[in-house]
């Protein structure tokens, strides 16, 4: 596992490959502004935790995992982009953001098997416009009535009040918002 703890600022973890039988991949512990990127991470737990960390790029990983994909707890201003997230196992969420997690951006990610569950009880992004959409989920796939590429129905997240008025038909979407990115 790759853990950055107390102020480590400005890193990028990429290109990792992380077979973890334990628990564990990349964890960021009161960390800012890195950008964690182009990894592939087996985990038995979670693949990537951010606690009490902010401005931070989670971008274009695959993660295989068993418990949570992507985990939040007391972070915010976060930015989970383009990642695939594939759950093995029943009861499982792709993100799971609590406690005071908010104002985090979650696009053009893909839920996978029973990734599809996701939750959260704070206030976030889960789409962006019409004009770039949200994320795809493998059980919210249609109807599509004017074949705009989106579902016409929200999706609906667990936990609290957040939506994504935008989940695309397919996994194999453009990602028009880049600019993120660091």
């Amino acid at each position: 596992p790759i853990y950055l703890t107390f102020a480590s600022n400005n890193n990028q973890i990429k290109g990792n490959v992380l077979d973890s039988t334990t628990r564990g991949g990349i964890s960021l512990g009161t960390s800012y502004q890195n950008t964690v990127k182009n990894n592939i991470i087996t985990s038995l737990d979670q693949p990537i935790r951010l606690g009490y960390s902010y401005d931070n790029v989670i971008f274009n990983n695959t993660l295989v995992f068993e418990d949570k994909g992507v985990s939040l707890d007391q972070s915010s201003n976060n930015s989970i982009i383009q990642n695939k997230m594939i759950s093995h196992t029943s009861n499982t969420y792709g993100i799971k953001i609590e406690a005071n997690s908010v104002n985090n951006v979650i696009v053009y990610n893909t839920f996978l098997n029973n990734s599809c569950r996701v939750f959260d009880e704070c206030v976030n992004y889960w789409n962006l416009s019409v004009q770039y959409g949200g994320n795809f989920y493998c059980n919210w796939t249609g109807p599509d009535v004017d074949s705009n590429g989106y579902v016409d129905n929200h999706f609906s997240i667990l936990g609290g009040v957040n939506k994504d008025h935008y989940p695309f038909t397919t996994p194999s979407f453009n990602c028009t918002y880049p600019s993120i990115v660091r």
